[in-house]
């Protein structure tokens, strides 16, 4: 148990402590701004449009013509269906089978699956499913750190 007085002592020091910080993360924050004016603007169609990212785009769900469960198909026409939709979503693209998710609260994009997939190639699917999820990371790090402020190496990087 602590005493009154190391009580106030500790209320002390940490008020110290979250001062100190709080004014570090304000110097911190105009260095930032003045780094931020020394750069060009990007120009403001840049965030406008959408669809120049190459990571996935979620649009309203439309439904798609002559699309039927997979399920109701042969498996060799499964598979040339969840191929195409593989390569699209390797591109960045939604397929027509699977498509990507909104972005969770871990940031990892995530993907749906139609169920009606034979067993098989659904968990041939999930398998490669990552690599189209680390796309979409490595898409977003390059379209964030692309611009001035990040410095030249990321920009490099990022080009």
């Amino acid at each position: 148990r602590l005493s009154s007085k190391q009580l106030e002592t500790l209320k002390g020091q940490l008020e110290t402590f979250t001062t100190k910080i709080a004014e570090a993360d304000k110097k911190k924050k105009q260095r930032q701004d003045a780094i931020v004016g020394q750069f060009p603007p990007l120009p403001s169609w840049l965030s406008k449009r959408t669809y120049l990212t190459s990571d996935y785009t979620i649009t309203p769900h439309m439904t798609q013509p002559g699309k039927v469960p997979l399920g109701t198909l042969p498996a060799h026409v499964q598979q040339q269906a969840i191929i195409n939709d593989l390569l699209y979503l390797m591109q960045g693209s939604n397929g027509c089978y699977i498509t990507a998710k909104h972005l969770g609260e871990d940031q990892k994009r995530s993907f749906t699956l139609d169920q009606t997939l034979d067993i098989s190639l659904q968990s041939l699917v999930k398998r490669l499913l990552p690599l189209c999820s680390n796309y979409s990371t490595v898409s977003r790090f390059i379209q964030e750190h692309a611009k001035f402020v990040h410095g030249m190496i990321n920009q490099a990087l990022s080009a």
